[in-house]
């Protein structure tokens, strides 16, 4: 029963009797299993083995008529076999079977009764009920909570009186078995299409019961048993006390439906303490029904803000587009718990009209509204998005146009490129200056060459803030079209531009910038010679073949002078799984000031130069023997002994 019934015992032996079942076909063969006769006299035999016996039990809960009961009557007090004997029993539709369990019940003890209680209940025999009731004072535990368990399963009028007959002088121990009992009658009943009964069930445990699980769990069966009545019911935790119940309450009126429902538990919102209103506010905008919109309109000029805000944000999910203009102003309420929920509420309307009027109050609503309602038409990614964050490209607010611009980072296309470059020419501050960049650079990743043409043109008349900016974008993009106004910029007067332009070209992604990065390295400037070097050697890293990629690290270790940059381009080396870095990197073993940096490089190429062959890896284990015999820290060697280890 939801999440508020905890499982019975009952409930337990029936997984258990499933997964015996599941186990049938696996246990015996279908010429034995499909002879009744032969099954019985396998019960019958002095000399069979208990594990053939036991097979033929779950064989006769498959095929068994009233002709197999006798015999498996007689292993009720086997203590190896007659749990397979109920097993057998239980779902025979005779009522011999039913005779059978009684009988035995009678005279049984300890864990066979509760076993034979269990199967009772399973069948639900009701003539066994006199029986399982007087179980219920039995001195073991597990038998008094099967029987409390079975008599709920059973369910019938002198079932569910012996339960609660029985609540008064019961043990404190036994008492949330019996209160599972009682819930789960009541489920059975509500099942059965017996709502009165079950409704009565579940008044008398929210009634009588201190078990807070308990009365939860009658509680959701007694709103679901009578749905008439539940609006009173919950009306009634609503406007209680206890805050657990009102949360309850809130979310059964979520769970249920109907619109004459709705219409009565909308109408008793005013009369309501302010934690119930709150409570059932949020009932109601999750039930989602249309026919409380009016009474949330009317509780969104409460006086009360915790029930303001449950309506604000109960409005998103049963109004729409008419609701858009209500809520817009508030996204810049001074109180920051109302603008939240008009934000929330206006996110959850996604609705093609919602969308619809949200992009139409963009243009007439003061800018920082504007600015939220483009941020929720993107959130929607409505097919309105784009072209209202285009048109809003032109709006005189910065604060506008800042957010189409964010806007368009998400939606943005070739198509909008134009106007964003346009809008970058204008822009005066960092922020639109940076959103701008933001916008160009996420269409320039996704769409590369064909936004190439509106940048160039861009380019010619930009300013130098603007020219930085789309240097960026045109990083994006790369190849040797848009690496010709990098390359120009990085020769201009203005070091602003300059510096910018060297940061873009050694982040650059394809191999056109090498030889440029390349003569950058070979300057006096050591920042702009460190920044190339490193450009440098991560376009050779990323060369396609091994062949180039040595060539690359070769001619960067050439030119590398100081000790950072020797570990540069070293440690590059390590990411080429080849002979050639393996006798590189040797050479540098020698000296002390890389020999760390060179070592540990040589560890890592062979480690998986080793995986190639077996040439390769007798010529890895060479250079990490050699890094053994040259090497003295220990980590190092430590390292380079794991990895020679490994290609064995």
């Amino acid at each position: 029963m939801k999440g508020y019934v905890i499982q019975t015992t009952l409930f337990a032996a029936a997984c258990l009797v499933a997964l015996l079942a599941a186990s049938t076909g696996a246990m015996a063969t279908e010429d034995t299993v499909n002879n009744e006769e032969e099954l019985i006299k396998t019960l019958q035999r002095a000399d069979a083995d208990w594990q053939v016996k036991q097979e033929a039990c779950r064989g006769l809960r498959r095929i068994g008529t009233e002709k197999s009961i006798p015999a498996l009557a007689a292993l009720l007090n086997d203590e190896k076999l007659g749990h397979l004997a109920r097993f057998a029993l239980e779902p025979m539709p005779y009522p011999e079977a039913g005779q059978t369990l009684r009988d035995a019940l009678a005279a049984s003890a300890g864990a066979q009764k509760t076993g034979l209680i269990i199967s009772l209940g399973y069948r639900r025999d009701a003539d066994a009920v006199e029986l399982i009731a007087s179980a219920l004072a039995d001195a073991d535990a597990a038998t008094a909570a099967a029987a409390a368990g079975a008599l709920g399963r059973i369910a019938t009028p002198a079932a569910i009186k012996s339960l609660t007959a029985f609540r008064t002088s019961a043990p404190e121990s036994l008492r949330p078995a019996l209160a599972e009992g009682l819930l789960a009658a009541g489920q059975y009943l509500m099942e059965q299409g017996e709502g009165a009964k079950a409704a009565a069930v579940f008044k008398d445990v929210l009634n009588s019961e201190s078990l807070e699980h308990a009365r939860r769990g009658a509680f959701w069966g007694l709103v679901h048993a009578d749905p008439k009545k539940a609006p009173a019911v919950l009306v009634k935790a609503l406007a209680g006390d206890d805050a657990v119940f009102r949360d309850v309450a809130a979310q059964l009126v979520a769970e249920t439906s109907g619109a004459k429902q709705t219409k009565r538990l909308a109408a008793a919102l005013p009369a309501l303490p302010v934690e119930g209103q709150a409570a059932l506010l949020r009932g109601l905008g999750a039930r989602k029904d249309a026919v409380a919109r009016p009474a949330i309109l009317t509780a969104m000029n409460s006086g009360e803000k915790a029930v303001k805000v449950e309506a604000i944000k109960a409005l998103g999910s049963v109004g729409g587009d008419l609701d858009v203009a209500t809520l817009a102003p508030l996204l810049v309420s001074a109180d920051a718990d109302l603008a939240a929920a008009s934000k929330e509420s206006l996110r959850n309307m996604e609705s093609a009209a919602a969308d619809t009027a949200i992009a139409a109050a963009v243009a007439s609503a003061e800018p920082a509204v504007s600015a939220q309602l483009l941020e929720i038409l993107t959130a929607h990614m409505a097919p309105e998005a784009a072209p209202t964050a285009l048109s809003s490209l032109g709006n005189s607010s910065e604060v506008v146009r800042v957010a189409a611009l964010r806007s368009l980072v998400v939606l943005g296309s070739p198509a909008e490129t134009p106007a964003i470059t346009t809008t970058l020419a204008k822009a005066t501050t960092p922020e639109e200056l940076s959103a701008a960049g933001d916008a160009l650079n996420a269409i320039a990743s996704m769409y590369k060459e064909e936004v190439l043409p509106a940048l160039l043109e861009a380019m010619g008349a930009a300013n130098p803030e603007s020219r930085k900016v789309l240097l960026r974008a045109l990083g994006q993009i790369a190849g040797p079209k848009a690496l010709e106004p990098v390359l120009a910029a990085a020769k201009d007067t203005d070091t602003a531009l300059r510096d910018e332009a060297l940061r873009v070209l050694a982040d650059w992604r394809t191999a056109d910038a090498a030889p440029h990065l390349m003569e950058l390295a070979k300057t006096d400037n050591a920042a702009l010679r460190d920044q190339a070097l490193r450009g440098y050697v991560r376009l050779a890293k990323e060369a396609g073949t091994v062949e180039a990629k040595v060539e690359m690290l070769n001619t960067a270790m050439g030119i590398a002078s100081s000790q950072q940059e020797k570990w540069l381009v070293l440690a590059a080396w390590g990411a080429v799984p080849s002979k050639q870095a393996l006798d590189t990197l040797r050479t540098f073993l020698g000296d002390p000031a890389v020999q760390n940096e060179a070592a540990s490089a040589i560890i890592a190429a062979a480690t998986e130069f080793g995986k190639q062959g077996a040439e390769q890896k007798t010529q890895a284990a060479e250079a990490l023997n050699g890094v053994l015999a040259g090497v003295q820290e220990p980590a190092i060697r430590d390292r380079a002994q794991r990895a020679l280890e490994g290609l064995k």
